[in-house]
């Protein structure tokens, strides 16, 4: 006995052998087959009762009847199918197709309606889930639409304002391809409950994704402050002497504690203020970078002032309010004139901005100069994707110009002395048949005197120079033969203060005249101490970019003596075989 479970192609063929009946209402029970298990009369289908022998059904225009149980179960086959092999299944189901439309190619209605009901599983598969009921060509799907699907909107995932069973289709006759509607009884209880579930999960899913993203973010947002507040509080402890911290968070003076650690015990600092120590190396990194924007510039200059304070902190208002006193009613001005007329050591912080800003005025005008000339020393196509693509020109017209004119400079300065020497004899001509001495003197000493002034080389140069003063002060040049790495300016972020302080400690302090000054306008020792270790930090950054300088000469040395192996010398030969060597090491 053959498969109860045919599929399409061979349910096909077993229907050619099936006689057509026309008149299928007017048939007898007796005469009728099943066209998926080929039992007719009693005889029960597979896996069936006697009850499902007499259930049958005819769900298309065509001849053929089938049990409503069989009918059933090949469509969990067709739907088995489909899982166990989808590439297969489609390319079948496409071959189908075509077969299908070259077949009714005449017919133009039989085409649109066939039209109507392909419709892939992304069109309506979202509207199934959500329990919306299909409109227009929505209404279809074909056999892309799993059993699992099917049975999602049976369990209520449709409109729960309707009690109305729900058609659908899901699969074409394979005689006629007419559609074959199943009709799917619907539950208010079963669909609140599924729509329910959905809404759970889809607000436990939801919010998972809103802890697990709070969590990330919280850590990183916990692992960065750990480190600032230890690079902060490391930075305080190299610079800054004991006496000082204390001077700078505002805290009156008390033999009941001697150090900054102690006041933060007793709570005597704001906590916003002892937060702000985690804000130190920060303003450390924007010290060392250059403004790129608004924000940069105005932290730059306001971070001084955060720590300006006039009002009288008690201590039992942190509890209340931790950023009670936190620049509250301050009033700039006087707090800034305060500051100076008492010598507090805050006086010194508002030094670091102007101080950046002449170094970098220094910096620009002597050691950028520098690498701009060094930038015009080398060939271009050594450092050309370090600087822009204006830079790269105005470097090659500087040559050109000056090779243009050292190639006809005896031309240039014969026509140019001739020049000079008509308006000498013209201006002699001028003064009488017979110039005195005076004149002639005179006329010489102008001569000399323009040929120096528009001397075309000296015109040249002097083009070159102005372009130049704008280059170095819009450009960087000191990048250009190097590779900014952000991890290593960051690194040496941290790093500065226990450099400053080890210059100060092995270099600053052995100079007598230094710490007769600081200690002339210093109020302590210790204020000299920290006054001398920002020197430090000054000298490290100096001694940074001349080592910088020292070691782009070298790379400059050897980028001016690039040469061009000759072929078949000595060194040509040496690397041709040692590039064999590599390529055979390397297959």
């Amino acid at each position: 006995m053959p498969s109860p479970f045919a599929s399409n192609n061979n349910s096909s063929s077993i229907l050619e052998s099936t006689p057509s009946v026309s008149t299928h209402h007017n048939e007898s029970e007796t005469d009728r087959r099943c066209w998926i298990c080929l039992c007719s009369g009693d005889e029960p289908p597979p896996m069936g009762t006697r009850s499902d022998a007499h259930d049958w059904v005819h769900p298309c225009g065509c001849s053929l009847v089938a049990h409503r149980r069989c009918l059933l179960d090949w469509f969990s086959e067709m739907d088995l199918k489909l899982r166990q092999d989808p590439d297969n299944n489609d390319n079948n189901r496409n071959n189908n197709a075509n077969a299908n439309r070259n077949d009714n190619a005449g017919n133009m209605e039989d085409e649109e309606n066939e039209n109507e009901f392909e419709i892939n599983i992304e069109a309506n598969l979202q509207d199934i889930i959500q329990g919306d009921q299909p409109n227009g060509n929505n209404q279809t799907t074909t056999l892309n639409f799993s059993l699992g699907s099917f049975f999602l909107r049976i369990l209520g995932l449709d409109s729960l304002s309707t009690q109305k069973p729900q058609t659908i289709v899901d699969i074409r006759c394979p005689q006629c391809k007419d559609p074959i509607f199943i009709t799917i009884p619907s539950s208010r209880l079963v669909s609140l409950k599924s729509s329910l579930t959905q809404h759970i999960r889809k607000l436990i899913k939801n919010f998972s994704l809103i802890i697990t993203t709070t969590s990330i973010v919280g850590g990183i947002y916990l692992g960065v402050t750990f480190i600032l507040s230890i690079s902060g509080y490391s930075t305080l402890d190299r610079l800054v002497p004991e006496s000082i911290k204390l001077k700078i968070f505002n805290v009156p003076f008390s033999p009941f504690y001697r150090n900054f650690a102690d006041s933060l015990d007793k709570n005597l600092v704001p906590f916003s203020k002892v937060y702000l120590v985690n804000t130190i190396p920060i303003y450390m990194l924007t010290l060392r970078a250059y403004p790129t924007s608004l924000t940069q510039e105005v932290f730059l200059h306001f971070f001084p002032f955060i720590f300006l304070n006039n009002t009288q902190y008690y201590p039992y208002n942190s509890y209340v309010n931790p950023f009670i006193n936190v620049n509250k009613n301050v009033n700039w001005f006087k707090s800034i004139k305060q500051t100076f007329k008492e010598k507090s050591p805050l006086r010194f912080l508002f030094f670091f901005t102007p101080l950046r800003y002449a170094y970098n005025i220094f910096f620009k005008y002597t050691f950028n100069r520098v690498y701009y000339k060094w930038v015009n020393s080398v060939r271009p196509c050594f450092i050309a994707d370090r600087i822009s693509v204006d830079s790269i020109r105005e470097v090659e017209r500087e040559r050109e110009e000056e090779t243009q004119y050292l190639i006809n400079k005896e031309e240039i300065e014969k026509n140019f002395k001739e020049e000079i020497k008509q308006k000498y004899q013209k201006l002699v001509e001028n003064s009488g048949n017979r110039p005195n001495f005076l004149t002639i003197i005179y006329g010489k000493i102008m001569m000399k005197i323009k040929f120096l002034l528009f001397n075309p080389l000296l015109s040249i140069r002097w083009q070159r120079f102005k372009r130049e003063l704008v280059c170095v002060s819009n450009n960087d040049y000191s990048n250009v033969f190097r590779y900014n790495s952000k991890f290593l300016t960051l690194g040496t972020t941290f790093l500065w203060p226990y450099f400053g302080r080890f210059v100060s400690d092995n270099l600053l302090a052995f100079i007598p005249n230094l710490n007769s000054f600081l200690a002339k306008y210093s109020e302590t020792p210790d204020e000299s101490s920290f006054v001398r270790n920002l020197l430090g930090c000054l000298v490290v950054v100096l001694l940074k970019d001349l080592s910088n300088l020292f070691f782009t000469y070298i790379k400059t040395k050897q980028w001016k003596k690039v040469d061009v192996l000759e072929f078949g010398s000595a060194k040509w030969r040496s690397a041709l075989t040692e590039k064999i060597i590599k390529r055979i090491y390397i297959n």
